[in-house]
């Protein structure tokens, strides 16, 4: 519509087949066909068949099959599977149940998302304003990170990286936070930021 002022672009990536996903703060997903150079929209205004509904994204990125996740700013996290195209709400993640029959832990996940990152081992972090969260893609066990384990109290959208080794960065008002992903600790250890 060239009667509409474009939303400002907040992060641009690349699918496994080559087509470019641009998010925006205002407007959604942009996704620009790699063969064809066609362009479809996705956002809470636009065809509601493809299962994306917010207008604020914060990130994008990769898994290991190939889908996108993307974190939002109003309406939590996405996924996109690389097979269906089809986008999917995540509420929550939900741990395996623990032995005796006990209910799986559930983690619910907050409207602002200010990233989702994907490490080399395929673990899913999400960002919000004041935690790490990480769901380990072989157990699909949980584990929160906050202040009380050294993190600093509010991250900033868009702002996780991965690098070349591997190790995580998280970007906030006072810094940032490294985490080597192959050397977190167990479940009521400390970890040093």
């Amino acid at each position: 519509n060239t009667d509409k002022t474009p939303a400002p672009i907040s992060v641009l990536s690349e699918d496994a087949t080559g087509n470019i996903w641009a998010g925006t703060w205002g407007d959604g997903l942009f996704m620009l066909d790699g063969i064809t150079s066609e362009i479809q929209h996705y956002s809470n205004d636009a065809d509601m068949e493809s299962g994306f509904d917010a207008a604020f994204v914060n990130s994008i990125h990769r898994d290991l099959a190939g889908s996108l996740w993307i974190a939002t700013a109003d309406h939590g996290l996405f996924q996109r599977d690389s097979v269906s195209g089809k986008f999917h709400t995540i509420p929550q993640l939900e741990g395996p149940s623990a032995s005796g029959g006990e209910t799986a832990s559930i983690v619910k996940i907050p409207n602002d998302v200010r990233s989702a990152l994907i490490d080399q081992s395929d673990n899913l972090w999400i960002v919000t304003a004041n935690t790490l969260v990480v769901q380990f893609s072989d157990t699909l066990k949980t584990r929160i990170f906050n202040a009380s384990d050294g993190l600093q109290d509010s991250f900033l959208p868009g702002s996780a990286w991965t690098s070349p080794k591997g190790e995580l960065f998280f970007g906030g008002k006072a810094g940032f936070n490294v985490i080597a992903s192959d050397k977190i600790p167990d479940e009521g250890t400390a970890i040093a930021f």
